[in-house]
């Protein structure tokens, strides 16, 4: 028995991407901070702080639209594919409106990719319609303050 994929009609090869838009993939050969950073939120930011004074920061709204506008470009660009009913993929994806407080924060994960910048925090931000219902997430950079 032999299983074989389903040809998808204007498939990318997400490592071209990647290549086209000078991008690396999450696990490049950098440095990894196993301290786990203290995730705070408060007044509407996101804030991860460490033990040697740095901290990373970004408004939990721009997080959010961050989301919808991700969630938007995939629902355009994903390409169709057979299914049952009368919605496509990207009828799914699209319209999806979440609040803040649908919204979850967690994971943040300092990165240092040894160019002489300062060291990224990424979070993980999910949104979930219901506890059990569709939800969407996406990794998010926290920029670093002192």
């Amino acid at each position: 028995m032999q299983v074989l994929p389903e040809p998808i009609a204007g498939a990318v090869n997400p490592y071209d991407i990647l290549q086209e838009l000078q991008a690396r993939p999450l696990s490049w050969p950098g440095d990894f901070d196993p301290t786990p950073g203290a995730l705070h939120e408060q007044d509407g930011m996101v804030s991860v702080s460490y033990g040697d004074g740095l901290t990373y920061r970004r408004p939990l709204q721009e997080m959010l639209d961050s989301l919808a506008a991700s969630q938007a470009a995939l629902a355009q660009d994903i390409p169709d594919y057979t299914r049952f009913g009368p919605l496509g993929l990207g009828d799914l994806l699209s319209g999806r409106q979440f609040t803040v407080a649908q919204c979850s924060i967690a994971d943040p994960t300092r990165l240092d990719d040894r160019s002489g910048a300062p060291p990224v925090v990424l979070v993980r931000f999910r949104c979930e319609e219901e506890s059990d219902g569709p939800s969407s997430a996406l990794l998010l950079p926290l920029l670093p303050t002192r």
